[in-house]
Parts: C-alpha cells; sequence; structure tokens
C-alpha cells in the first residue's frame, strides 16, 4: 500500500511538470510559397502518407482564425492583418529583427506551425531574444503536433530548451525570456528523472513569478502561475507526507492562491482562454463556492470552440456541471 501511494504521488508531480503547458490553435491562411523547399527539407517529421506530403510542401490546412491575443494562449501579439507579403519580397537573409518578427506573428497568428518553424530555424543564430523565443515556441509547436514521432519530439523539447537558455543569457529583463524558460523545463521533465522533477518546480514557479513582474499585464503568467498554484494545493495530504519523506520539502501552494491567478489573468484579458475559465470553475468548485463554479463553467461550456483543447474544456465543464446537477 506504501508502494502505491508513493506511485500515486510521484504520478501527480509528473503530471505536473509534464502537463502544465498544452496549447493547440486552429486557423487558416496563406501558403508562403518560398519555403516549401525548407518545409520539404525537415520532411522526417512527417508520416509517408498522402496527407503528410501535402502537409510537406506548404499545404497545411486549418480550421479557425484567431480572434484575440488570447487564443493563442503563449502569444502576447495581436493578430497581424497586414500585407503577408512581405517576407516573399526580401532575401531572408537581408531582413531586419522587427521583419522577421513581424513575419513571425503572422505565420503564428496563421496556424502554420511547420512554416514557422522553417522560417524562423534560418535566425538561430541570432543574438535577438524576441527572435529566439519565437523560434523556442515553433519548436514546442511542432513537438506537440500529433504527426511529429517520438523520438523527434524529445529532441525537439530539448532543442527549445536550449535556445529558452539563450534569451535568458541575452536578456534576462524580457519578461517572455523567463516565461519560455518556465515553459521549456517544465516539459523537458517528461524525459527527466522525478526528484529533478520536483526540484525543478521550484525553479518553473520562480520564473514565472519573474516573468510575471516584469509584465504584469501579461494574462498567461498569471494563467501559469495559478496552475501551478492549483496542481500543488490538489495534492492529497497523504502524497504530500509521501513526497516529504522521499524529496524533503515538495512545493506548496493552496486553492485561493490558484483562485486569485487565475482572477487576475480574466481580469487582464476577459474571456482570453477556454482553460481559465474552466480552472476558475474547477477551483471554485474545489472551495466549496458552487454559485461561482457554476458561472465559469457555464461559461466554459459555451465558449466559442476554434481548436481542439476548446472541445476538451467544453466535454469537462459540462461534465462538471451534470455533477453538480446543472442541466447541459
Amino acid at each position: 500500500m506504501a508502494a502505491a501511494r508513493v506511485k500515486l504521488s510521484l504520478y501527480s508531480v509528473q503530471r505536473f511538470i509534464s502537463g502544465i503547458v498544452r496549447r493547440e490553435i486552429g486557423s487558416a491562411g496563406s501558403r508562403l510559397v518560398r519555403w516549401r523547399s525548407c518545409i520539404n527539407k525537415h520532411s522526417q517529421l512527417l508520416p509517408q502518407s498522402s496527407r503528410a506530403r501535402r502537409l510537406r510542401f506548404g499545404t497545411f490546412i486549418t480550421t479557425s482564425l484567431i480572434a484575440s491575443r488570447g487564443i493563442g494562449f503563449w502569444s502576447s501579439s495581436q493578430p497581424d492583418t497586414k500585407d503577408s507579403t512581405m517576407a516573399d519580397d526580401k532575401d531572408p537573409k537581408s531582413l531586419s529583427d522587427a521583419e522577421i518578427v513581424e513575419e513571425a506573428d503572422r505565420l503564428y497568428n496563421e496556424h502554420q506551425p511547420l512554416e514557422l518553424h522553417a522560417f524562423l530555424i534560418q535566425y538561430k543564430d541570432s543574438r535577438n531574444e524576441e527572435v529566439l523565443w519565437r523560434l523556442c515556441r515553433a519548436i514546442r509547436d511542432v513537438a506537440q503536433m500529433n504527426i511529429t514521432k517520438a523520438e523527434r519530439k524529445k529532441e525537439l523539447t530539448y532543442e527549445a530548451f536550449e535556445y529558452a537558455k539563450r534569451c535568458l543569457e541575452i536578456n534576462d529583463k524580457n519578461f517572455a525570456s523567463h516565461k519560455w524558460y518556465a515553459i521549456c523545463i517544465s516539459e523537458v521533465g517528461d524525459y527527466e528523472e522525478t526528484k529533478k522533477k520536483v526540484a525543478n518546480a521550484y525553479i518553473i514557479r520562480d520564473h514565472f513569478q519573474k516573468a510575471i513582474d516584469i509584465n504584469p499585464k501579461d494574462a498567461t503568467c498569471y494563467h501559469l502561475m495559478g496552475l501551478w498554484c492549483f496542481t500543488f494545493a490538489d495534492m492529497a495530504w497523504y502524497q504530500r507526507k509521501i513526497a516529504a519523506v522521499v524529496f524533503g520539502s515538495p512545493p506548496t501552494s493552496t486553492y485561493q492562491e490558484a483562485l486569485d491567478n487565475f482572477k487576475k489573468a480574466e481580469e487582464i484579458s476577459p474571456g482570453f482562454y477556454s482553460k481559465n475559465l474552466l480552472m476558475l470553475g474547477t477551483t471554485y468548485l474545489k472551495m466549496g463556492n458552487k454559485e461561482d463554479a457554476i458561472t465559469f463553467l457555464t461559461k466554459a461550456k459555451e465558449y466559442d470552440v476554434k481548436k481542439d483543447e476548446d472541445k476538451e474544456v467544453v466535454k469537462k465543464a459540462s461534465g462538471h456541471l451534470k455533477g453538480l446537477g446543472v442541466t447541459v
């Protein structure tokens, strides 16, 4: 029984480290013909199906448009409505950092992950952290794609972490450097031993906090901090006791701390992310506040679905509401 509880305790920690960040966005947009050769070069990411061949040649089709900066969970940029021919008219080597960032944001907002990766990897030696954290994000997005094989995903996860470290080395005054370092070290945790994951949990928390201190207007940072707090507040007492024996001093938090962060994120950017609404409802439920729980779970259930993650949120919110006796 004790062994089973240890396993359960470790799984709770692992679930946090490996699962704190999940994002998919959907959008539709024009193709960049000039990057076809780059995408073809990286075709080992894709299984050799007819669909994969179409993807390899730059015909990745998506289903919805980004509606706000909050929908692109890890981004703080607004959808770009400027002329999309900028990169086609210039030699990639001649682009300024500002132009690279502009084109990267356009591709990101149009959800063209393979083309974005092919575009940004050309600037992997950049000394501009705004370019590098976007490259870090692009690498992670490719790693998270269902078509990416397990071994390649691991390679990309560590590659993204290396660029995240470079961002911090170049400019540790940029909130995005800290945010992406925290995100990447949490995902590297998928491949690390459990004790290191627990130690990294403190590092993740500290870098999210630094990101918030530098830019207190970024809703995603508060959401991520809320997830961190919720995960450790939600550990059962016996899990915490066993973790304390095994690891010394595991992280601790409260539902109130989680709630404060989720509420702050919503205050900054109302409705920016379906999961923030779900977590508000879930946290209120954990605290015994059914009235407010129903309010936010209903908002989550009625969220305008734009991506697969939204579908999962709607499903979970509906389940919670049914459990509370609410007709859905």
